[in-house]
Protein backbone atom coordinates (compact mmCIF):
# COMPACT_ATOMS: atom_id res chain seq x y z
CA UNK A 1 0.00 0.00 0.00
CA UNK A 2 1.00 3.61 -0.68
CA UNK A 3 1.64 6.06 1.40
CA UNK A 4 -0.94 8.08 2.97
CA UNK A 5 -0.96 11.85 3.14
CA UNK A 6 -3.11 13.56 5.96
CA UNK A 7 -6.50 13.66 5.72
CA UNK A 8 -6.52 11.59 2.11
CA UNK A 9 -9.06 8.84 2.47
CA UNK A 10 -7.94 5.24 2.48
CA UNK A 11 -10.11 1.69 2.99
CA UNK A 12 -9.90 0.08 6.62
CA UNK A 13 -10.84 -3.53 6.75
CA UNK A 14 -12.52 -4.42 10.35
CA UNK A 15 -12.90 -8.15 10.49
CA UNK A 16 -15.75 -9.28 12.37
CA UNK A 17 -16.53 -12.29 15.15
CA UNK A 18 -19.25 -13.95 12.73
CA UNK A 19 -16.37 -14.54 9.64
CA UNK A 20 -16.94 -11.65 8.05
CA UNK A 21 -15.30 -8.50 7.18
CA UNK A 22 -16.22 -4.83 6.64
CA UNK A 23 -14.51 -2.38 4.72
CA UNK A 24 -14.72 1.66 5.78
CA UNK A 25 -13.38 4.40 4.97
CA UNK A 26 -11.25 6.46 7.06
CA UNK A 27 -8.34 9.13 6.63
CA UNK A 28 -4.97 9.04 8.64
CA UNK A 29 -4.37 11.78 11.20
CA UNK A 30 -0.82 11.76 12.49
CA UNK A 31 -0.18 8.37 13.63
CA UNK A 32 -3.97 7.79 14.39
CA UNK A 33 -6.49 6.53 11.61
CA UNK A 34 -9.90 8.24 11.78
CA UNK A 35 -13.06 6.50 10.84
CA UNK A 36 -15.23 8.40 8.34
CA UNK A 37 -18.04 6.16 7.34
CA UNK A 38 -21.15 4.76 9.55
CA UNK A 39 -20.51 0.56 10.01
CA UNK A 40 -23.17 -1.33 9.48
CA UNK A 41 -21.65 -4.73 11.07
CA UNK A 42 -18.47 -3.82 12.55
CA UNK A 43 -19.04 -3.76 16.62
CA UNK A 44 -17.37 -1.13 18.54
CA UNK A 45 -16.36 1.54 16.19
CA UNK A 46 -18.30 4.80 15.56
CA UNK A 47 -17.78 7.20 12.43
CA UNK A 48 -14.90 9.21 14.47
CA UNK A 49 -13.15 6.72 16.59
CA UNK A 50 -9.52 6.53 15.94
CA UNK A 51 -7.80 3.05 15.07
CA UNK A 52 -4.73 1.43 15.18
CA UNK A 53 -4.31 -0.29 11.66
CA UNK A 54 -1.57 -2.30 9.99
CA UNK A 55 -1.15 -1.91 6.14
CA UNK A 56 -2.28 -4.12 4.16
CA UNK A 57 -2.05 -5.17 0.56
CA UNK A 58 -4.95 -3.46 -0.44
CA UNK A 59 -6.25 -1.73 2.71
CA UNK A 60 -5.64 -1.07 6.35
CA UNK A 61 -6.01 -3.49 8.41
CA UNK A 62 -7.59 -2.76 11.65
CA UNK A 63 -5.93 -3.53 14.95
CA UNK A 64 -7.71 -1.52 17.74
CA UNK A 65 -9.73 1.48 19.33
CA UNK A 66 -7.27 3.89 20.13
CA UNK A 67 -9.85 6.32 21.23
CA UNK A 68 -13.65 6.49 20.96
CA UNK A 69 -16.02 8.34 19.15
CA UNK A 70 -17.71 11.18 21.08
CA UNK A 71 -21.01 9.93 18.83
CA UNK A 72 -21.80 6.23 18.98
CA UNK A 73 -23.59 3.86 16.43
CA UNK A 74 -27.24 2.11 16.43
CA UNK A 75 -28.54 -0.16 13.69
CA UNK A 76 -32.47 0.10 13.11
CA UNK A 77 -33.91 -2.75 11.44
CA UNK A 78 -36.97 -1.64 9.75
CA UNK A 79 -39.92 -3.61 9.33
CA UNK A 80 -40.48 -6.05 5.93
CA UNK A 81 -41.72 -4.26 2.92
CA UNK A 82 -40.14 -1.27 3.81
CA UNK A 83 -36.93 0.04 2.75
CA UNK A 84 -34.34 1.24 5.21
CA UNK A 85 -33.09 4.42 3.37
CA UNK A 86 -36.35 5.20 2.68
CA UNK A 87 -37.65 5.09 6.72
CA UNK A 88 -34.18 6.88 7.68
CA UNK A 89 -34.70 10.09 4.90
CA UNK A 90 -38.52 10.50 4.79
CA UNK A 91 -38.91 9.63 8.32
CA UNK A 92 -35.84 9.88 10.96
CA UNK A 93 -34.41 12.61 9.08
CA UNK A 94 -37.12 15.01 9.66
CA UNK A 95 -38.72 14.05 12.99
CA UNK A 96 -35.07 13.98 14.38
CA UNK A 97 -34.86 17.46 13.08
CA UNK A 98 -37.84 18.90 14.75
CA UNK A 99 -37.21 17.76 17.90
CA UNK A 100 -33.77 18.45 18.01
CA UNK A 101 -31.81 15.06 18.06
CA UNK A 102 -28.32 15.14 16.10
CA UNK A 103 -28.61 11.85 14.01
CA UNK A 104 -26.74 11.27 10.74
CA UNK A 105 -24.90 10.35 8.62
CA UNK A 106 -26.09 6.82 8.12
CA UNK A 107 -24.97 3.98 6.21
CA UNK A 108 -28.03 2.03 3.78
CA UNK A 109 -27.99 -1.89 3.76
CA UNK A 110 -31.09 -1.87 1.97
CA UNK A 111 -33.34 -3.04 2.24
CA UNK A 112 -33.60 -4.14 5.96
CA UNK A 113 -31.04 -1.93 8.09
CA UNK A 114 -29.66 1.38 8.39
CA UNK A 115 -26.88 2.30 10.35
CA UNK A 116 -27.00 5.68 12.57
CA UNK A 117 -24.42 7.56 13.45
CA UNK A 118 -25.30 9.31 16.61
CA UNK A 119 -23.39 12.89 17.20
CA UNK A 120 -22.96 12.37 20.98
CA UNK A 121 -23.05 9.82 22.98
CA UNK A 122 -25.03 11.75 25.88
CA UNK A 123 -27.60 11.89 23.52
CA UNK A 124 -27.97 8.53 23.39
CA UNK A 125 -31.19 7.98 25.74
CA UNK A 126 -33.04 10.48 23.68
CA UNK A 127 -32.32 8.49 20.81
CA UNK A 128 -33.19 5.20 22.53
CA UNK A 129 -36.63 6.42 23.29
CA UNK A 130 -36.88 7.76 19.99
CA UNK A 131 -36.15 4.56 18.22
CA UNK A 132 -38.36 2.71 20.74
CA UNK A 133 -41.57 4.95 19.82
CA UNK A 134 -40.86 3.46 15.93
CA UNK A 135 -40.69 0.37 16.88
CA UNK A 136 -44.42 0.42 18.42
CA UNK A 137 -45.20 2.79 15.13
CA UNK A 138 -44.75 -0.14 13.24
CA UNK A 139 -41.65 1.30 11.00
CA UNK A 140 -38.51 -0.67 12.45
CA UNK A 141 -38.35 -3.80 14.26
CA UNK A 142 -35.92 -3.93 16.54
CA UNK A 143 -32.41 -1.88 16.94
CA UNK A 144 -29.45 -2.65 18.23
CA UNK A 145 -25.88 -0.78 19.56
CA UNK A 146 -23.08 -0.93 17.26
CA UNK A 147 -20.94 1.35 19.30
CA UNK A 148 -20.69 1.44 22.26
CA UNK A 149 -20.87 -2.58 22.10
CA UNK A 150 -23.74 -3.70 24.88
CA UNK A 151 -22.68 -7.64 24.28
CA UNK A 152 -19.84 -9.59 23.38
CA UNK A 153 -20.43 -10.31 19.89
CA UNK A 154 -18.47 -13.68 20.23
CA UNK A 155 -19.26 -16.62 18.54
CA UNK A 156 -21.90 -18.96 19.99
CA UNK A 157 -20.91 -21.99 22.41
CA UNK A 158 -20.99 -24.26 19.51
CA UNK A 159 -18.03 -22.70 18.26
CA UNK A 160 -20.24 -22.46 14.74
CA UNK A 161 -18.81 -19.45 12.20
CA UNK A 162 -20.87 -18.86 9.02
CA UNK A 163 -19.72 -18.56 5.48
CA UNK A 164 -17.31 -15.73 4.99
CA UNK A 165 -18.85 -12.38 3.89
CA UNK A 166 -18.18 -8.63 2.71
CA UNK A 167 -19.56 -5.49 2.84
CA UNK A 168 -17.46 -3.14 1.33
CA UNK A 169 -18.80 0.99 1.83
CA UNK A 170 -18.52 3.30 -1.40
CA UNK A 171 -16.70 6.58 -1.08
CA UNK A 172 -18.12 8.79 1.45
CA UNK A 173 -20.74 11.30 -0.80
CA UNK A 174 -19.45 14.51 0.48
CA UNK A 175 -15.82 13.13 1.57
CA UNK A 176 -16.68 13.28 5.08
CA UNK A 177 -19.97 11.18 5.58
CA UNK A 178 -20.92 7.90 4.59
CA UNK A 179 -23.57 7.18 2.24
CA UNK A 180 -27.58 8.62 2.98
CA UNK A 181 -26.31 12.07 4.38
CA UNK A 182 -28.80 13.90 6.33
Amino acid sequence: MSENINGELKALEIRTSDNGREVLWAEVVGTAIRVVSVPVFAYGVSRGSLVAAVSGERTFLFTKTVFDSQGATIRAYVEGGMKASDVYLNTIVPEAKRVGLQVGPATFFDPEIVAVHVANRRELPKVVTYLDDLKRRGLIRFWEYGDPVNSSGELGEDGYAPEPWELVHPLPVDGNSSVGMS
